[in-house]
């Protein structure tokens, strides 16, 4: 029994590990990916002064040299099921020499269930997460030495050690203070109230540097928002994991006394224990935000280039989410089925092609996603005003989109600021070696000219301003189609623009403009349909613009079939949905399919 005994709060933390790893790992997957894409960690010293000498710049620290490697698959969530289990665990060592039943561990498991609540929100930096671990870690040390010396040296280093906490780690570092407190308490220490001054001390250290304009307000100086994204408000939750570690080291304390010799009376509570656990945990086996998960998931997929991945993801492709449905056609387009397979899926208007990101200027998932679609079918200079503001949006800037801002410049050749973020680049872990292989492309034109990504886009790029949309993307695809025919994105792509307006002024207008069999070889199947509502009363010259007989039959029967529901006054959707619902007909008719 106690050899059990000794082992135990280490195997308890084990387990906890375990079925954290594989809860986030299942659940959490993309949220991590996503961490990784919000932020740049540079190894240089100037950015180590300006970034860290701050307040908790130790937990940011830590937390972003951890993070710049979860773009590795399964190390977000063991760094994440590492650090929680740790928290546990030094929480109960900090208690060890009241010498509690280790059978009452799952009880210190308490505070971390409550902070997972925030690792789970994107919004959350994980320094709060870090700053969390270090906390209780100084609290452990405290109660380690500091508890060996006399009243007015121990309260002296508690005051100091909350100064050092707070300034190191942030209001995370309340821990600290109130754990102090409440062990010099039921120590029953003489003069214990003195301990009050730790608490007084971080107080009069936030309302300081209030003063000096080090945080924005009172508030935010003493409450978890200090983590949080800016003009945003962290949920109440989040103060909770604060909140309970005194909780629980009172509880643990006066529950010492209950172990008894019994093994199976031991396993009985501590099976109650984790059942408590259990119900506490269960708001986190459902995500919180799931559109904003599944807009991470996709999110991940475009920068790992994994279009198959976003068309096998039924909750994207099954969705009227206009804002889904951009991640879906711009994977279609990757796979060369954009024509083909449009609607095959529920597609709205032409926001299901480019996202209207009016008002979200600064959204970083938005500004990501549009950068990515312009960028594919060749508005370059959109799609460096995009990336730009993907990145300035950002505290700690965008990887991603730092790459594409070294894309974009050298397209337009601007070698210098090309040169200058390639720099930054090579000061980081994973993209130092892409970085390096873009000095070839500095000052030479011929080398641009024959990539098959720069060189393309650089082909494609407008005689006049090629940041200007005062015309909107659709004639903005036009003119790139009309300077670079060979670009199949941006024809696709302004073809499914001209298919999504409904209008037979646009369908004539691309005509004239385009001759489409020596744009498209092969005209596709549903700008033929476009074709024959264009010109349906002479489908000799439907013909002769690459339709096909079968083409005109299929037409002939849909409108039969409309006829004949009109005639039975049938429901029109219900009777031609299942038929033609993925022809541009329907579409045509109804607005959406």
């Amino acid at each position: 029994m106690d050899k059990i005994e000794k082992y135990l709060p280490a195997l308890f933390s084990l387990a906890f590990f375990i079925v954290l790893l594989i809860f986030l790992q299942t659940s959490r997957e993309f949220l991590f990916y996503a961490r990784e894409q919000q932020q740049l960690f540079i190894y240089s010293w100037q950015v180590f002064q300006d970034r860290y000498f701050d307040i908790g710049g130790l937990a940011l620290l830590i937390s972003q040299f951890l993070v710049q490697f979860f773009s590795v698959p399964c190390f977000g969530s063991a760094v994440t099921a590492a650090l929680c289990s740790l928290s546990a665990y030094l929480l109960w060592r900090t208690l060890r020499k009241y010498e509690p039943s280790p059978w009452l561990f799952p009880l210190c498991i308490f505070p971390v269930i409550f902070q997972l609540h925030a690792v789970n929100d994107f919004y959350m930096d994980y320094s709060f997460l870090t700053g969390f671990l270090l906390a209780i870690a100084f609290l452990a040390a405290c109660q380690a030495f500091a508890s060996r010396l006399g009243t007015p040296i121990r309260i002296i280093c508690c005051v100091f050690a909350t100064v050092a906490s707070y300034l190191l780690l942030g209001p995370v570092s309340l821990i600290f203070p109130l754990g102090v407190i409440v062990l010099d308490f039921i120590d029953k220490r003489n003069n214990a109230y003195l301990q009050l001054f730790s608490l007084l001390s971080l107080v009069v250290t936030v309302i300081v540097l209030l003063k000096l304009g080090k945080i924005e307000t009172l508030f935010k100086g003493m409450s978890c928002d200090f983590y949080y994204e800016p003009l945003l408000t962290g949920r109440i939750i989040y103060y909770v994991s604060v909140a309970c570690v005194p909780v629980v080291i009172m509880v643990v304390f006066y529950l010492r006394s209950v172990s008894v010799k019994s093994l199976a009376v031991n396993v009985m509570a501590s099976c109650a224990l984790v059942l408590a656990l259990c119900v506490t945990a269960v708001p986190l086996s459902k995500n919180e935000n799931n559109d904003i998960y599944k807009a991470l998931r996709l999110q991940h997929d475009v920068i790992a280039s994994d279009w198959g991945d976003i068309l096998d993801f039924r909750d994207a492709t099954d969705s009227r989410n206009y804002f889904f449905m951009n991640y879906v056609n711009l994977a279609l387009s990757h796979e060369n089925l954009l024509l083909e397979n449009l609607f095959k899926y529920r597609q709205g208007s032409a926001y299901s092609l480019l996202y209207d990101a009016a008002g979200e200027a600064f959204n970083p998932q938005v500004t990501l996603l549009c950068a990515n679609v312009y960028y594919w079918h060749g508005c370059v200079g959109s799609a460096q005003n995009q990336a730009f503001d993907s990145f300035v949006s950002s505290e700690h800037g965008n990887p991603s989109m730092l790459q594409m801002l070294v894309k974009t410049n050298l397209i337009f050749g601007s070698y210098d600021v090309a040169e200058k973020y390639i720099n930054v680049l090579e000061k980081t872990w994973a993209y130092r070696k892409w970085a390096s292989s873009q000095r070839r492309f500095l000052h030479d034109e011929a080398a641009i000219d024959s990539d098959p990504e720069l060189g393309e886009r650089r082909r494609s790029l407008p005689d006049g301003d090629a940041f200007a949309l005062s015309d909107g993307i659709y004639s903005n695809l036009l003119s790139i189609v009309e300077k670079n025919p060979d670009n199949a994105a941006a024809r696709d792509y302004a073809a499914a623009y001209m298919l999504m307006s409904r209008s037979k002024d646009a369908i004539i207008d691309f005509l004239v403009r385009f001759p489409v069999k020596d744009l498209f070889g092969v005209v596709p199947s549903l700008v033929q349909q476009a074709v024959v509502v264009a010109y349906e009363n002479d489908l000799e010259y439907c013909r002769s613009l690459g339709v096909s007989d079968e083409t005109v039959e299929e037409y002939q029967e849909f409108k039969n079939k409309y006829k004949e529901a009109r005639m039975k006054k049938q429901e029109l959707r219900s009777a031609l949905k299942s038929r033609y619902r993925d022809t541009f007909w329907y579409y045509y008719i109804f607005g959406d399919n």
